[in-house]
């Protein structure tokens, strides 16, 4: 049980996804659901099942949505696996009964964990669908499919490029077992079954685009498919228990048989090329193959099986170490890690002070580590309608999980009361700093769109804002120069008027490197000619300033259209007269926490507060003491309704339906225990 234990703690996707720790704990809870499923089918033993599912919902709701799917096919075939022999009617009863039983065991552990869950589904509410013009579509193709089961296959993390497949691996020692296992005379058919068919339902899942669908909450992955391998992977190591648990009745022909199976496997991902594993891995996997062939040929002498835990042990760790020095993961850990140093370097709002720090790299603020009172630039859970405003103001967004700041839109970093914005070299204050609300004249009730121009929704809610016509206009570049050309790419040189931002449509341009940023929107076998400090993958229209005025372009000549990339101009009297405009009744803060926000306001006419605060149900407004209704501005931030005059303003944000989740989730606990005494008490009166 070594073997199998070491392959499924050390498999592909625990290679992968270790950065996220809610999904590994997934992981970790689902052989203590499996065990609780099976206990409570042959023992009648319900808490184990009951209470690892409830932690597993309240530790991360979108992989326990996963994990009840998996519960509910596990339920299906062991139930109908371990069915006792009888009349149809009998077994039908049986069956009947079990479901029943387990539909409420089920219901009791959502129930269980109300004290996570409902609050979560209120707040939810604010949050509003998934864009999921972001998400794609993915899919593998057989020798894809056969490579992620090998050594040395390379993780799948962000799925960065066209083709992605799930994170398979689970040790080459579990893969070779499967033959054996379905030969082996010693295992009972029904096992065989059972496990034969959980492996093609979950590989089903994965191939077939609708059940993947619903597997992700009806809601299609952005940059992370198949979160769920790790199903397939358990599975797998079951099998590879039961066959070691029975290694002794093992045969020469089926060895044989899983060990050609490999070879061929191996000589056909050769052949084909697979993007998922290099040639010199291949290697190391037939030399294993060959290892284990000889290892289990000989398991029957002394001592044998004993070299099996040390051979897996080393695949486990080389295949480990060949992901380390290739994975994605690697890059973003270190990429993460410089940046929280770096950030942790920047002054932070104390006191009655309100700001953010604008940062110009994907995962650079992280506000949630760094304290800061941000947007997330790194979390699955932002409003969709917030998506939709930083699109439509230029600030990139995939429009679908990560807002991620880059520098070029002047009017998000007004609008967001970005305080600094950071450079490799300097640090510029923004003069336009907005405070964290502020009075505007009318409530701005329209519903944002997905703009495709991020140039004119811009200065669409410029006007709608300000009565002001324009913030940008388009101009053109001051000077064109060649820096590369071969046969399929030219790189361009671009140098630009002052205060020019850059909009760059996604397109089949190769990338677009600002300074030391490296925007990468189509990926090309030169981009290694041009280092950078800071490389990001690049989807969708956003605004970017060129560093010192200028750009470098890497055009694909089979695609060639220089408008993909745009330049416009703002006017700083323009911008100044914006900014002047908002801030005629600013918001000063008193007190401010997190969750308390403190201050006072003067206003000359009946007007609506806008602020740089997302919607959300939470938050209770009360001004003079008396609590006002709340609405969202642009559909996206907090506002509400001020009268004339001098007032307080008190924010307050509460956990909605907190404490009735708390109270359910006692007294469901209460009612398990209660029923659990009077269980045993009748047991042991009878």
């Amino acid at each position: 049980l070594i073997i199998p234990a070491l392959c499924f703690s050390l498999c592909g996707w625990i290679d992968s996804y270790y950065l996220n720790i809610m999904w590994v704990d997934a992981l970790i809870f689902i052989p203590l659901i499996t065990l609780g499923i099976e206990n409570f089918i042959n023992e009648k033993k319900y808490k184990l099942y009951i209470f690892s599912l409830a932690a597993i919902i309240c530790i991360n709701y979108y992989m326990a949505y996963m994990l009840c799917i998996y519960s509910a096919i596990y339920f299906l075939f062991y139930n109908l696996y371990k069915i006792k022999e009888g009349s149809t009617k009998y077994k039908i009863n049986e069956l009947s009964r079990n479901f029943v039983y387990f539909m409420c065991a089920s219901l009791l552990a959502v129930v269980l964990s109300s004290a996570v869950l409902l609050p979560m589904m209120n707040i939810s509410s604010s949050l509003n669908g998934k864009l999921d013009e972001a998400a794609n579509i993915y899919n593998f193709s057989i020798i894809d499919f056969m490579s992620a089961n090998m050594a040395g296959c390379s993780p799948t993390l962000f799925a960065p490029y066209d083709r992605n497949t799930p994170n398979l691996y689970t040790g080459l020692i579990s893969f070779i077992l499967i033959i054996p296992f379905i030969f082996n005379k010693k295992i009972d058919k029904k096992t065989k079954i059972l496990y034969s068919l959980l492996l093609m339902t979950f590989i089903s899942i994965m191939c077939i685009d609708v059940l993947d669908y619903i597997m992700n909450i009806f809601h299609l992955p952005a940059g992370f498919p198949y979160r769920y391998s790790f199903m397939y992977s358990f599975i797998l190591v079951v099998i590879a228990a039961h066959q070691l648990l029975n290694i002794g009745e093992m045969k020469l022909k089926e060895l044989l048989i899983s060990i050609c199976l490999i070879a061929i496997m191996i000589i056909l991902i050769f052949i084909f090329k697979s993007e998922k594993i290099k040639d010199s891995n291949l290697i190391i996997a037939a030399i294993f193959t060959v290892l284990y062939l000889i290892n289990l040929l000989l398991i029957k002498h002394k001592g044998f099986k004993y070299i099996l835990i040390p051979l897996t042990i080393a695949e486990l760790i080389i295949t480990f170490n060949i992901h380390i020095e290739n994975n994605y993961t690697i890059d973003k850990i270190n990429e993460i890690y410089y940046n929280f140093q770096y950030a942790k370097d920047i002054e932070k709002p104390s006191g009655n002070k309100f700001y953010r720090s604008d940062t110009p790299y994907e995962t650079k603020t992280l506000p949630m580590l760094a304290n800061y009172y941000s947007v997330s630039s790194f979390t699955s859970m932002n409003y969709s309608s917030l998506y939709l405003f930083m699109n439509n103001i230029g600030i990139k967004t995939d429009r679908s999980a990560n807002i991620l700041y880059s520098n070029g839109s002047v009017l998000g970093e007004m609008l967001l009361s970005i305080k600094d914005i950071h450079y490799d070299n300097r640090i510029e204050e923004n003069k336009y700093q907005l405070p964290i609300m502020y009075a505007i004249d009318n409530k701005q009730e329209r519903i944002l769109e997905l703009e495709k121009n991020t140039i004119e929704s811009s200065n669409r809610i410029v006007k709608e804002l300000t009565n002001i016509d324009t913030l940008y206009k388009e101009n053109i570049y001051k000077s064109k120069s060649i820096e590369y050309e071969d046969d399929n790419y030219v790189v361009y040189k671009y140098i630009y008027p002052k205060n020019t931002v850059i909009k760059a449509n996604h397109s089949k341009t190769g990338f677009i490197i600002s300074g030391n940023i490296k925007y990468t929107i189509y990926k090309t076998n030169i981009d290694d000619k041009f280092k950078v400090n800071h490389t990001y993958r690049s989807e969708f229209p956003f605004l970017f300033k060129p560093e010192n005025n200028e750009i470098l372009v890497c055009y694909i000549k089979t695609d060639m259209n220089e408008e993909y990339i745009q330049s416009y101009t703002y006017d700083e009297k323009v911008l100044e007269d914006i900014y002047n405009y908002l801030n005629r009744y600013p918001f000063n803060i008193t007190s401010f926490k997190e969750d308390y926000i403190e201050g006072t306001i003067s206003v000359e006419n009946d007007m609506s507060m806008m602020s740089s605060i997302p919607y959300d149900k939470g938050w209770h407004v009360y001004v003079d003491d008396q609590e006002v209704p709340t609405y969202s501005q642009f559909n996206t931030m907090l506002g509400f309704d001020i009268s004339k005059g001098e007032h307080n303003i008190k924010l307050k944000y509460e956990i909605p339906n907190l404490k009735e989740g708390i109270a359910i989730s006692l007294i469901t606990l209460l009612g398990i225990i209660s029923f659990d005494i009077l269980r045993k008490h009748k047991k042991n009166k009878a």
